[in-house]
């Protein structure tokens, strides 16, 4: 249980999330602020070239035993990402998607109004608070869809296309890749479960 629990607003704190964690939060973290402030802590880039779309859709495809032996998961996303957008001439927003219901998303957005009502309550009352959150929720439903894999293996030969691939490692053997694929899923159901569990606890909080 801990006695002391601060709550750094990302609203208020001018993008420098960082900074308000290290000098105005952290106790006695002197010596890291004044890194943060004179740049010799370096922010992390984000990967601008990585899409994670691609990835999922090569894992996916490999549960699925789609994926060819003797494909790396590296040459595969790469291959998909190739053929997408150069072969196809699409974009990753291009992919058919599935997207949580109405009501489920009702039930998201009345949870994170009601959090942020409890939790940064004159915030929330604020021009910022409310009336944006609600315009945000709108504008980012597509952060609630998924791929919707049933559409994409009929669409565009994409079932004949991973036949083509021809990757660079030495074949896997069915008890290695039987392995690879247990291991895939119990990660898989390892980052449901932890969903879960935070939605559990996001609710009992709610309510209490």
């Amino acid at each position: 249980v801990f006695h002391h629990v601060s709550i750094i607003n990302m609203h208020d704190v001018d993008d420098d999330i960082v900074g308000a964690f290290f000098c105005d939060e952290v106790p006695n973290a002197v010596h890291a602020c004044e890194k943060w402030k004179n740049n010799d802590i370096k922010a992390p880039k984000p990967n601008l070239a990585f899409n994670a779309v691609y990835d999922e859709i090569a894992v996916t495809a490999y549960l699925q035993n789609y994926i060819p032996d003797g494909i790396s998961r590296e040459e595969a996303r790469e291959a998909i990402q190739n053929h997408h957008e150069d072969v196809l001439n699409l974009t990753a927003d291009d992919f058919p998607k599935a997207c949580a219901d109405e009501d489920l998303m009702d039930l998201l957005l009345k949870y994170s109004l009601e959090a942020e009502r409890i939790m940064v309550p004159e915030f929330f009352e604020s021009d910022m608070g409310e009336v944006v959150l609600r315009s945000k929720f709108e504008m980012e439903r597509d952060a609630f869809c998924a791929v919707d894999y049933d559409a994409l293996w009929k669409q565009n030969g994409w079932l004949d296309f991973f036949q083509t691939l021809k990757g660079g490692n030495t074949g896997t053997n069915k008890e290695t890749k039987e392995k690879e694929i247990a291991n895939l899923k119990e990660e898989v159901w390892e980052e449901i479960d932890d969903d879960m569990e935070d939605a559990q606890r996001h609710r009992h909080f709610i309510r209490h």
